[in-house]
This record gives C-alpha cells, sequence and structure tokens, in this order.
C-alpha cells in the first residue's frame, strides 16, 4: 500500500502543565504533497487528544483505503518529543487492518525552526520487506514562536529506508542532517505557539 501526504493543515490547542501552570500551545500542522505522487488521498483527519497527549492523523481515498498514524507528543522545556507511534492500514483486497508500531522517536529543539524539503522514505514493518509504508514529502515546516537558529534539511529525494522496529532516536540538525544556522532572535516575542507546515 502506497501512502502519500496531501495539504494538510489543521490547529492542535492544548495546555502544557509548567511549574504548576497551565501554558496554552498551539501547533499548525500543513504538508504539501509531492507532485509526483501516485495514491492520492481525499479526506484527511486530524485529531489532538489534550488528556492523553495523543496526536492522530487519518488519511483516506475514494476506494476506501485508509491509513492512520497516531503518536504521542511530549512537550519539555526546550524540546518536544513524538513516540509510541502505531501506523494502522486497511489493505482493501484482503479486507483487514494492519497495525505496527513504530519505534524511532523524533525530537525538536524549540529555537530551531525547521524546514525539511524533498525527502523520500520508506517504512518496513517485517524482515521480508514485503510490508511497507512510501511517503513523499515535498515541505514541511515546524517553527516554533521563539528560535534563534534555522535547519534547512533538502535531501533531493535520497530514499531513506526505515524499520519499524528501530528505537532510533531522530533529532534533525542534531544527530542527522545538516547543523543549524543562526538566525534573528525571535525570542523576545515568544508567544508558546508552535506551527507545524
Amino acid at each position: 500500500m502506497l501512502i502519500f501526504i496531501v495539504p494538510l493543515f489543521s490547529i492542535i490547542s492544548f495546555h502544557l502543565i509548567v511549574n504548576d501552570k497551565k501554558v496554552p500551545t498551539e501547533f499548525n500542522v500543513t504538508l504539501k504533497q509531492a507532485a509526483t505522487d501516485l495514491y492520492n488521498v481525499d479526506t484527511i483527519r486530524t485529531n489532538f487528544n489534550p488528556d492523553t497527549s495523543e496526536f492522530t492523523i487519518e488519511f483516506q481515498n475514494h476506494i476506501r483505503e485508509w491509513s492512520e498514524i497516531k503518536c504521542f507528543i511530549n512537550e519539555y522545556e526546550t524540546e518536544i518529543e513524538i513516540s509510541e507511534c502505531i501506523v494502522s492500514f486497511l489493505i482493501r483486497v484482503k479486507e483487514y487492518v494492519v497495525n505496527d508500531s513504530v519505534g524511532y522517536r523524533f525530537k525538536f529543539n524549540k529555537k530551531i525552526k525547521y524546514e525539511f524539503k524533498n525527502h523520500f522514505m520508506e517504512l518496513y514493518f517485517d524482515v521480508s520487506r514485503s510490508k511497507l509504508i512510501t511517503s513523499r514529502f515535498e515541505d514541511i515546516s515546524i517553527e516554533f514562536d521563539c528560535f534563534n537558529q534555522i535547519c534547512e534539511f533538502d535531501n533531493n529525494w535520497k530514499l531513506v529506508e526505515l524499520f519499524s522496529e528501530s528505537n532510533e532516536l531522530v533529532y534533525p540538525c542534531q544527530n542527522i542532517g545538516p547543523i543549524p544556522s543562526n538566525t534573528s532572535d525571535t525570542c523576545e516575542l515568544s508567544k508558546n505557539v508552535v506551527t507545524i507546515s
């Protein structure tokens, strides 16, 4: 089954508790579809449960195939971590749902604006490589309201193979990708807003 991400916009609001005080936080999510996609998604639903910190994105097409990604988001003083992801998808030909966990953990530094371009990934769920998800991301931007560095990561459509059983930490511009460059400090205007676009 091929899954490609199409334009998606969602605002997820929740309150983070820091030192016994509620701090409002928002995620604005926008992903841009790659021009070469062969599989189109007609419907995208997103949901964030503030009680459990669970974020869900569901993709569905006109022939009743669908997939869903559920992850937990933890916010810390200087970082955001996305982990414990479960990927589910319906294989229409066989009419059954596959649920697999993904061991990868993703961290983002709140002082860095991330710009990802032209990423092509295959996520394998078994050793034989017969069960996989293929994703193409043309443009993803993750912007925190208070940042002083920019990480521009263009992968030039180079294939990246991922394996669901891996528990590797993916920390862009820290343990993978380019070194971030300094930019004007936006921290004085901070409003505790996170933008992912």
